[in-house]
């Protein structure tokens, strides 16, 4: 080293070693995986329910116990005696090679959610919390697919449900290109090496026309018009193919807590040049809720439309799409029409393997995309004049778990998107997902260690639990704290006020969030 580049070093000093190399960014590749369960288990009183479950899990999550693992996910009825059970949560477990291929596994699914009163007229899922420990035997292969067999208990704590049951499903491995300040110098990658990810995000409103047939579970007529509000995330397989998931709840319609979760397999190819697509796709998945009749659960649909651009070269899409959806096993089918946005995130994915690992970029050659990832526990204090659909009086307070994400505008403004189920209370089944944004007040500018207020307002749906919630569509209003205890990890409480739109269901609310900072590289 020359004499005229010593004191630029010494400058630098350890630390900043690797901005003065220009590799500013360190590349961590995280492993995950998509786990689908399917099992066959006996809710009770000699009924049968079948069940699919979807999870995705963030491998070798805590260093300090290798192989451990956290998830999200959830389960659904496709067949049974009880449709309308469907409940989402968290899953937490670990997992160790015993021989090349073949892996151990072990975990505990901890849930939230239900469906409608068994044919007694009782609440089969009680307050709404499902637990689900399992052991598990998975098998790899080279490609990193791999297949399962399990030994799984369901209970729901306060309701009639419990089983033992053996559960088999495959497995389909994912990785996430995460992106963090680096302080030390470390290799550059090329950005040949990289590729753009091809998942898309998505939001819209879809209207189901039901046919003269279609019934609830007590044989009357539904006679109006379904609204939905839906949420869709897609991944392309290679070429014109994508698979697509897809959560639609009740906004309207006299059908409060109807919710389909199904997955699909798509087509799209272009239509007119490359401003206009087309697409058609499949979906199967499960269904029920607001004692809408879909017998054992399974719905199946075909949709076919157009999609096109928001903009030159722009991450948005505009989708419109017609079909057609039936519930084989039940009384219900009907006509489809949905409008929807989609947003294309772009994150920066590995072409093979390993190329990130231990590899660094600079900071000028990519867009660093940042994320919130919160769990969060809100109780909702009703008003006196909250009622079931049958006019009782709910006199509990409603105590939810849920997921959110939230993501940054501006400098004070951030989107955020959550939904919760219940765990503990008298509706058990009862959900809601919503839509905001928050800003944050510049009231504590000299006093950073004392955290941030903001103000937030929310669109939502609800529903489930046998609760009166009208079409279904609530506002929130309210603020919130928070503050940073450390690097990447935030922890604060909102307080809100909920009003149903329709329906006898206000309420004061009060919430603990805890969020995890998730940022990752995207070409300019």
């Amino acid at each position: 080293m020359s004499r005229a580049h010593l004191p630029l070093t010494l400058l630098c000093g350890s630390a900043f070693v690797a901005l003065c190399s220009g590799q500013d960014l360190e590349l961590e590749e995280q492993e995950l995986r998509w786990r689908v369960i399917a099992e066959d288990f006996d809710p009770g009183n000699g009924d049968r329910l079948g069940a699919i479950g979807v999870h995705l899990d963030w491998l070798d999550a805590f260093d300090a116990l290798p192989g451990s693992y956290v998830g999200i996910g959830g389960y659904g009825s496709v067949y049974g005696d009880r449709a309308g059970a469907l409940h989402a949560g968290f899953t937490a477990g670990w997992r160790r090679e015993m021989r090349p291929g073949w892996w151990l596994d072990v975990g505990l699914y901890g849930g939230v959610g239900g469906g409608d009163p068994g044919a007694n007229g009782r609440g089969d899922w009680g307050s709404g919390l499902v637990v689900r420990p399992h052991v598990g035997l998975e098998h790899r292969f080279g490609s990193g697919l791999g297949l399962r067999l399990e030994y799984s208990r369901v209970d729901a704590p306060g309701g009639d449900v419990g089983s033992n049951q053996v559960a088999v499903g495959f497995t389909v491995p994912e990785r996430l290109l995460r992106s963090s300040w680096a302080f030390s110098e470390i290799p550059a990658i090329e950005l040949d090496q990289l590729i753009d990810g091809k998942g898309r995000i998505g939001l819209g409103a879809q209207l189901i026309v039901p046919s003269g047939g279609s019934r609830r579970r007590d044989g009357s007529p539904i006679s109006q018009n379904i609204a939905l509000t839906t949420g869709t995330v897609e991944r392309s397989l290679g070429g014109p193919w994508y698979a697509k998931a897809e959560l639609g709840m009740a906004a309207g319609g006299d059908v409060p807590g109807y919710v389909q979760a199904l997955l699909g397999l798509g087509l799209r190819s272009p239509l007119v040049m490359d401003s206009v697509d087309w697409r058609a796709e499949l979906l199967a998945g499960a269904a029920g809720g607001g004692r809408v009749d879909t017998g054992g659960g399974l719905l199946l649909g075909a949709r076919a439309g157009i999609e096109t651009s928001a903009g030159v070269d722009s991450d948005w899409r505009l989708r419109l799409t017609g079909g057609y959806a039936v519930a084989p096993d039940g009384a219900f089918d009907g006509f489809t029409l949905e409008a929807g946005v989609e947003w294309s995130p772009r994150p920066l994915e590995v072409a093979k393997k390993g190329d990130a690992e231990g590899r660094g970029l600079n900071s000028s050659d990519v867009e660093l995309d940042s994320w919130q990832l919160q769990i969060l526990g809100r109780s909702l204090a009703l008003d006196s004049s909250a009622v079931t659909l049958g006019g009782e009086r709910i006199n509990d307070d409603i105590y939810l778990v849920g997921i959110g994400g939230v993501r940054q505008l501006s400098q004070r403004i951030e989107l955020s998107l959550r939904a919760f189920g219940a765990f503990e209370s008298s509706v058990g089944g009862y959900r809601q997902a919503e839509l905001g944004a928050r800003y944050d007040l510049d009231v504590l500018p000299q006093l950073p260690e004392f955290g941030t207020v903001y103000v937030q307002a929310h669109l939502g749906v609800g529903g489930g639990g046998d609760v009166d919630t009208g079409s279904g569509l609530f506002h929130t209003l309210g603020a919130g704290w928070h503050m940073v205890p450390r690097s990447g990890f935030q922890a604060g409480i909102e307080f809100d006020t909920l009003h149903a739109l329709e329906g006898q269901f206000d309420a004061q609310t009060f919430a603990i969030v805890f969020g995890w900072d998730l940022t990752y590289p995207r070409r300019p």
